[in-house]
């Protein structure tokens, strides 16, 4: 595959960046045949990697997505000190608008491919915005719950579960440039209450696909309630933020 790769390039004088290409065995389990084995493109050893950097996010040969969240974690925390840094203005108001612009983002970029299931991942990520709202002006000895409601911030995880439903509407109603029947299914059943696009929930055995962006987000979905508008995107975003979601997130401390 990878010689009729390289023979494809030169027909079509399109080159292949050797230095960005790399081998990795996507497995739960140490396959010792698929280690030893060496790909090369133009006679040009391909490095064996554990980790990949596709589009901004990185993933491992576990489908799991630990390290981009570490990462992004990193970055994101690093941002947030500099902004208490670099703003002479201590006004609350100023510096969570500057959060969501250049905070925020970092964790929430993507979220549909990578957003965790893992306790300890998504409390990781909420201590971005945790420790952020401690800092600001007679915050500190607030609960966290109590710091939202004050800067009118919400939950990371919330966020993230809304961006999955708003990027389901939008597979469903064509609103992006995919296949819907490759990720959903709607269900026959009409017999249920609720509203009419409900989607079929397949039976998984495995924790990667259990929490894969297409079926982890169905039973949330199925749930919505009837009276939910999908006449549009603008009504439906308007009617989700109008949900309280938290039932579906971890008790956070």
């Amino acid at each position: 595959m990878l010689k009729a790769s390289g023979e494809w390039a030169k027909t079509w004088q399109l080159s292949v960046s050797i230095n960005k290409c790399h081998v990795m065995h996507v497995s739960n389990k140490r396959c010792s045949s698929a280690s030893t084995a060496t790909y090369n493109i133009d006679s040009n050893i391909l490095p064996t990697v554990s980790t990949v950097t596709d589009l901004g996010v990185d993933i491992d040969s576990k489908l799991k997505f630990s390290v981009h969240i570490n990462r992004v974690v990193r970055k994101a925390m690093t941002r947030s000190y500099l902004l208490a840094r670099c703003f002479v203005s201590h006004d609350t108001n100023t510096l969570v608008k500057a959060f969501k612009v250049y905070v925020r983002p970092l964790v929430e970029y993507c979220s549909s491919v990578w957003s965790p299931h893992y306790a300890k991942d998504i409390k990781l990520i909420e201590s971005v915005q945790r420790k952020f709202t401690k800092r600001l002006s007679g915050l500190w000895g607030v609960s966290y719950t109590e710091r939202l409601r004050r800067t009118g911030l919400e939950r990371l995880d919330i966020r993230r579960l809304r961006a999955d439903l708003i990027l389901t509407y939008k597979i469903i109603f064509g609103h992006v440039n995919v296949d819907a029947d490759q990720f959903f299914q709607l269900s026959h059943n009409v017999a249920t209450r609720g509203h009419a696009y409900k989607l079929y929930c397949p039976t998984i055995n495995t924790d990667c696909r259990k929490y894969f962006f297409s079926n982890r987000i169905v039973n949330i979905w199925n749930e919505l309630p009837a009276s939910i508008d999908f006449s549009n995107l603008i009504r439906f975003k308007s009617a989700i933020n109008n949900i309280d979601f938290t039932k579906y997130c971890i008790q956070l401390n």
